[in-house]
């Protein structure tokens, strides 16, 4: 029987579409993301899940009892799956480097050449090159697999803690926030003069915080009370009128809000963190999860997070192609990008959910394949031929 929490799985699905949608700039369906309702989106919740899967797979029980698990065991594991990352990071981002180059030398846009961090590499190589496998030189919309490569080296650490104390584990996480914050700790760019899209320092207390809920919901049901669903919902409320400006009718709101609010996500301002940590609430005491998995969209979206690293690299691939067409389409041939990019997008999100599909079926049973490939080209039972073939020889 299978152990996997499809809820997690749906979850994380859905902000992988989230991702995908938002890293197509200016497509239609980038108004529909969560973003533009609130002061967190896909990203946290990604980081959050990926805390609690940890915390689920790493850390087993057994008969409701935690089993220890050895701190070598942990780093061990924790590291080779950082090591992955570090590799599948570098074939993504060489991969997008030649699709723009290949881009440049047909059709000669500049764009393709210098925006996002590529300019470097034609100008200095030997200095870009090195960057990039130091994970000091990223290219936009390609620099999140680096935050989790950090974030796994630092796993075991968190893993360990919470294993023995589950308030000392989030302690420890969030004074690395604090201190973050405030003297600010960050992790610089280089050759480029600038700092990692994502603090690390930062966002390990989003992974943290999902290892904690992770670790505490073996033990217990998430507590429901009125006051604090009426709290969490006012939150979103508040959150839904400032990042819509009212719906349109007060410009200027949402400037003025992330001017006075702690909503950064370089740094993970704290109004994200509440914005997260209140809809993480509210969907799951509605419950939505439950819901959406007993659907066949659902079931669908589910199916992308349990391959969530496969889906959001070809994600991530597929959403600097819908760029590079949109920008060939307004550039090259003065069509209109939007209608393009919602195209695009309809085609990646078709190509991600055709590749979940492809994965589960070639981790099916070959003998299965195979038997199901051949009964497919054989006649009918029943039907003349099938009996001719299956009468007995003379």
């Amino acid at each position: 029987m299978s152990t996997r929490n499809h809820i997690i799985d749906f979850w994380r699905g859905l902000a992988l579409v989230m991702i995908f949608v938002n890293h197509v700039p200016d497509n239609y369906l980038e108004n529909l993301t969560s973003r533009n309702f609130g002061f967190s989106d896909g990203a946290e919740a990604f980081v959050f899940l990926a805390g609690l899967s940890l915390a689920l797979a790493f850390l087993p029980h057994r008969a409701g009892q935690a089993v220890p698990v050895l701190p070598f065991a942990l780093l061990s594991r924790c590291w080779k799956r950082a090591f992955t990352l570090y590799r599948v990071h570098l074939m993504l981002t060489f991969s997008v480097l030649g699709a723009f180059a290949v881009a440049y030398a047909i059709l000669a846009i500049p764009e393709f050449r210098d925006a996002h961090g590529r300019a470097l590499v034609y100008d200095d190589p030997a200095r870009a090159f090195s960057g990039i496998l130091l994970l000091l030189h990223q290219l936009d919309y390609v620099d999140i697999l680096p935050l989790y490569v950090l974030l796994l080296l630092f796993a075991p650490v968190q893993l360990i803690l919470m294993q023995r104390n589950v308030a000392l584990g989030l302690g420890v996480s969030v004074a690395i926030y604090a201190i973050a914050r405030l003297w600010p700790v960050d992790v610089p760019t280089w050759p480029m003069d600038n700092l990692w899209f994502f603090n690390p320092f930062a966002w390990q207390l989003m992974l943290g915080l999902g290892m904690a809920s992770g670790l505490l919901w073996r033990q217990r049901a998430l507590p429901k009370s009125r006051m604090t669903l009426a709290a969490a919902l006012t939150m979103l409320i508040i959150s839904v009128v400032m990042a819509t400006e009212t719906f349109g009718q007060s410009p200027g709101l949402l400037i003025g809000a992330r001017e006075m609010l702690d909503s950064g996500k370089h740094e993970l301002g704290l109004m994200r963190i509440s914005h997260f940590l209140a809809l993480a609430y509210v969907l799951t005491v509605l419950p939505l999860g439950a819901w959406m998995t007993a659907t066949w969209m659902g079931q669908e979206i589910g199916r992308l997070g349990r391959h969530s690293l496969a889906v959001f690299v070809l994600g991530t691939f597929v959403a600097q192609v819908c760029q590079l067409t949109m920008t060939a389409s307004a550039v090259t041939f003065d069509v209109d990008p939007q209608p393009v990019g919602l195209v695009a997008t309809l085609i990646g999100l078709a190509m991600l959910f055709s590749q979940a599909r492809y994965i589960e079926w070639k981790k099916s049973d070959p003998g299965h394949r195979i038997g199901s490939l051949a009964r497919s080209f054989l006649p009918a039972s029943g039907s003349p031929l099938s009996s001719y073939l299956s009468r007995p020889r003379p």
